[in-house]
C-alpha cells in the first residue's frame, strides 16, 4: 500500500476525531456568584489557591499579576474558582465552593487578565490529538519510504 493511501487513512481518522471533539462554542467559566459576599469567600479562595488543597494557579491574582486589579475578593475568588474548575471540571460540584460559585457562558476576562475556558482546554486537548496523529503519519510515511526502498510489503490491517 502506498504512502498516499496510508496518509489518506490517517487524515480520515483525524476528521473523525475532529467531528467527535468538544464544540468550541460551548465555552464555560466558573466564577464567584452574586451571593459570594454572603458566604466566606476568602476561605474558599484560600482553599482553591492552597498547594495542598485546591492547587489552582493563583499567580495571576498576586500583586504583580495581570488579574490583581480589581483588587477585591469577588474578582480574585472568580479567578481562583475558575482556575481550580479547569483542573477538575470532570468532577461533580467542582464549580460550587459551598454555593459561592456558578458556571457562566459570559467570558469574565478583562484587560490583560485571561480566564481559561472549558473550550480552551478542549482545544488544547484536540491540538494534542492532532499533533499525535501527525507524528503517527510522519512515522508511517518514513516506514513506507523504507519499505519502498527495500521492496518490502507492509500489511495493512
Amino acid at each position: 500500500m502506498a504512502c498516499s493511501t496510508i496518509i489518506g487513512v490517517m487524515v480520515m481518522a483525524l476528521l473523525v476525531l475532529q467531528l467527535h471533539s468538544t464544540t468550541l462554542a460551548d465555552e464555560k467559566w466558573c466564577v464567584a456568584s452574586e451571593n459570594a459576599m454572603d458566604g466566606p469567600p476568602q476561605e474558599a479562595l484560600d482553599w482553591a489557591c492552597s498547594p495542598n488543597d485546591g492547587a489552582a494557579n493563583c499567580s495571576d491574582i498576586q500583586e504583580t499579576g495581570p488579574c490583581y486589579i480589581p483588587n477585591n475578593i469577588k474578582a480574585h475568588a472568580s479567578y481562583a474558582f475558575n482556575s481550580y474548575w479547569q483542573l477538575h471540571r470532570d468532577e461533580d460540584d467542582s464549580c460550587n465552593f459551598n454555593g459561592l460559585a456558578i458556571q457562566t457562558s459570559t467570558d469574565p476576562s478583562h484587560d490583560n487578565c485571561h480566564f481559561s475556558s472549558t473550550a480552551g482546554a478542549a482545544k488544547l486537548e484536540q491540538e494534542e490529538k492532532e499533533q499525535t496523529m501527525c507524528m503517527c503519519a510522519d512515522c508511517l510515511c518514513s516506514l513506507c519510504r523504507s519499505a519502498i526502498i527495500t521492496n518490502i510489503e507492509i500489511p495493512i490491517m
